[in-house]
């Protein structure tokens, strides 16, 4: 029988691999046999993270500080986790607790950068999409002037407001340059994943491809959103993680002929200034969601019949 840290290296290597499901079964393995080594938990907590499942990743980040308050790493894992929750603010309190124990770790500080970086942009993109609004009510009003002079002055405010809405889009498109690859596409994720649960379904999905297909009606959008979680969903759950929405995102920029790398930044701004569904379309989404998921699920299991070149060359044939 392996040892745990043979059980180990054996997660490490299928982590690298892009095999976290196998990661997973190894780490969990070698803990049954080691329930005392934190790095266990901290390598496990990594893996969670990669499939969306935020829970068990911060589950697994604050055992392995328990069992050892002085593993910097376990920081790390604990404030991953809580950033892809959007909980800021706890993420940045982890990673200064680290940097309280070792002050020269050019990780934690980098993740604190990073994490200071994500939470500007968020609330730079809520004040961006707060004067807009209030620029388009205020020109409104401004229509509706008793006065010449209210008018002149609703519009100053309505101009205001856009100066404002420019600035925050100014300031996300230069915080864009610092990110690395990686960084922008858990940005791509998270600004998708509305909810903050560490997954996209197919509700989330469809405002992106509402974002990039402005001509796409809610419906529209919607089915297209299914289609692709059905494709790219590899574990039957009716949703993406983060490993799942890279796939995705890699074979959509392949089939477009570029890499994440030369397209991310468009991207995240496509994401983050175009207009997707509003608030009575989504509303609508989340009365019918269990509905949008079984359809993703019965989707998926058809497409899966597709895998199987006999059975695609019959749907060819018949055009099924």
């Amino acid at each position: 029988m392996p040892s745990a840290e043979e059980l180990k290296n054996l997660g490490d290597e299928a982590y690298r691999a892009g095999k976290i499901d196998q990661a997973i079964e190894s780490y969990t393995s070698a803990i049954e046999l080691d329930e005392s080594n934190c790095i266990l938990y901290s390598n496990r907590s990594a893996a969670y993270l990669k499939k969306g499942q935020s829970e068990l990743a911060l589950g697994d980040a604050e055992k392995c500080l328990k069992l050892d308050p002085d593993f910097v790493k376990g920081y790390s894992r604990k404030a991953a986790a809580l950033q892809s929750q959007k909980k800021y603010k706890e993420a940045a309190d982890t990673l200064k607790a680290g940097l309280a124990k070792d002050p020269e770790n050019e990780l934690l500080a980098r993740e604190l950068k990073d994490v200071a970086q994500e939470q500007k942009v968020v609330a730079s993109n809520r004040a961006r999409r707060a004067s807009v609004i209030a620029s388009q009510s205020t020109k409104k009003k401004a229509t509706q002037a008793d006065s010449i002079s209210d008018y002149v002055k609703l519009t100053k405010f309505a101009l205001e407001f856009e100066i404002a809405a420019m600035q925050a889009q100014l300031m996300i498109i230069n915080s864009l340059a610092e990110k690395s690859d990686e960084d922008k596409l858990k940005m791509l994720f998270s600004i998708l994943d509305k909810d903050g649960d560490g997954y996209i379904d197919a509700r989330e999905l469809s405002d992106g491809v509402r974002k990039n297909n402005e001509d796409f009606t809610f419906a529209e959008s919607l089915d297209r959103a299914i289609d692709l979680v059905a494709v790219f969903d590899t574990d039957g759950d009716a949703r993406l993680s983060l490993l799942e929405f890279q796939t995705f995102v890699e074979d959509m920029l392949e089939n477009l002929g570029t890499t994440f790398h030369e397209f991310s930044e468009f991207l995240i701004m496509q994401m983050l200034f175009s207009e997707g569904n509003d608030a009575a379309e989504e509303m609508a989404g989340a009365i019918v969601a269990p509905v949008i998921d079984q359809e993703v699920k019965e989707r998926g299991e058809f497409y899966g019949t597709l895998v199987d070149p006999r059975m695609l060359a019959l749907f060819m044939l018949f055009d099924l």
